[in-house]
């Protein structure tokens, strides 16, 4: 659907497969970090389905908006694997690894002629961190500003702010031994950028 000052689109997708790939990791020796290793290897089948819905519209008074809203279901159903030289590690009926089953984004744009301001959300459900263990991440959203202004036709400045409220958030988990003397597996997480501000000059020569 469009018209003069709005955009809608609304795609929907169903997958079924078989033999689907999955990227696994695994320590071989409980003992030795260095034993660990990543590989693709084969799952019996599954599936994905979703829905994404795009919305944009401009007023009259300058003012711009925008959403995006995803939904995403994903099933594998079973696989197994060797988590040392001698456990055999099997999943059944869970979710792909990194597939939330909601994504947002909201944002808007106020322009005063040749000076705009604007803010964005970007919000996350929780997610496998991995096919090879059960760590989730949390759900989670940031926030985002800008300022921009258009000095020439050339030349524009704009100065920014991520993550205004300082969110923690994980984007990648691993899940082994590294830690003498047990080298009992632990969570490892790897953390999303923290507050941020800038500024960006763009210049076209």
């Amino acid at each position: 659907f469009k018209n003069v000052n709005s955009s809608l689109n609304i795609n929907a997708f169903y997958m079924n497969r078989t033999d689907l790939q999955v990227s696994l990791s695994s320590q071989q020796d409980s003992n030795n970090p260095n034993s660990f290793y990543f590989y693709t290897s084969n799952a019996s089948d599954g599936y994905n389905y979703g829905l994404s819905l795009n919305f944009e519209t401009v007023s009259n008074n300058n003012f711009e908006t925008y959403m995006n809203l995803g939904f995403l279901k994903t099933q594998i159903n079973s696989y197994t694997y060797l988590t040392d030289n001698t456990t055999i590690t099997e999943f059944k009926s869970r979710d792909a690894a990194h597939a939330p089953s909601y994504t947002l984004s909201w944002g808007f744009t106020k322009f005063y002629g040749l000076l705009s301001i604007g803010a964005d959300v970007q919000a996350k459900d929780q997610f496998y961190f991995s096919d090879s263990h059960n760590m989730k991440s949390e759900a989670y959203s940031i926030a985002n500003i800008h300022m921009d202004y258009i000095v020439n036709s050339n030349f524009n400045i704009s100065v920014w702010s991520k993550n205004i409220f300082n969110s923690k958030y994980a984007t990648r988990g691993f899940f082994f031994g590294v830690e003498p003397p047990n080298y009992e597996n632990k969570l490892y997480l790897s953390y999303g950028d923290p507050f941020t501000i800038g500024i960006t000059l763009d210049y076209k020569f």
